[in-house]
């Protein structure tokens, strides 16, 4: 997708199941400038192997009148390091890890009418890596995290909160 493209989920099936419109297990590899349209339970990418590869320009879209139901990008595996550089995402939660240790760079992109940015879970082993040029709009400016240490944040703008949302972290810096 390095010159351009559209996905987009239109299927009443599709867009019922809780599925990927990429699976992605590559290394050393880019998805570059292409609009990936999802709707209802569908999303956009489920990153799962591989190792150094970056998401640059990608839009993780949904409607407006028909937004996705969860997370946009979706880390489950064992990935190492994945950057997601210059993305926009809007109509959904943002960006969801479950398991593995990899370490997700998330830098200059924007979450405009988005609902969320981050979600790490308990099973989540690696780092989220958030830089200060991501832009927000009316995104609420909140990463939740089963733990502080599986954020490093420089963006003072941003905070990071326990997975209920009870209990605000005071994540590092660097």
């Amino acid at each position: 997708f390095l010159g351009g493209g559209l996905v987009d989920s239109g299927n009443a099936a599709w867009m019922a199941a809780d599925q990927p419109l990429i699976d992605f297990s590559a290394s050393k590899s880019v998805i570059g400038s292409v609009m990936l349209s999802a709707r209802r339970r569908s999303y956009q990418l489920r990153v799962t192997y591989g190792h150094n590869s970056r998401a640059i320009g990608t839009e993780f879209d949904a409607s407006d009148g028909d937004p996705t139901a969860g997370h946009q990008v979706r880390f489950a595996g064992s990935a190492v390091n994945f950057t997601l550089a210059e993305c926009s995402f809007k109509g959904g939660d943002g960006i969801l890890a479950t398991s593995g240790h990899t370490e997700i760079a998330v830098e200059a992109c924007s979450f405009a009418n988005n609902r969320g940015l981050a979600r790490l879970e308990a099973g989540f082993s690696g780092v989220l890596l958030w830089g200060p040029t991501n832009t927000y709009g009316s995104c609420p400016r909140v990463i939740y995290a089963a733990r502080a240490n599986q954020v490093i944040c420089s963006d003072p703008r941003v905070n990071v909160r326990s997975l209920d949302g009870t209990v605000t972290f005071q994540a590092a810096t660097r």
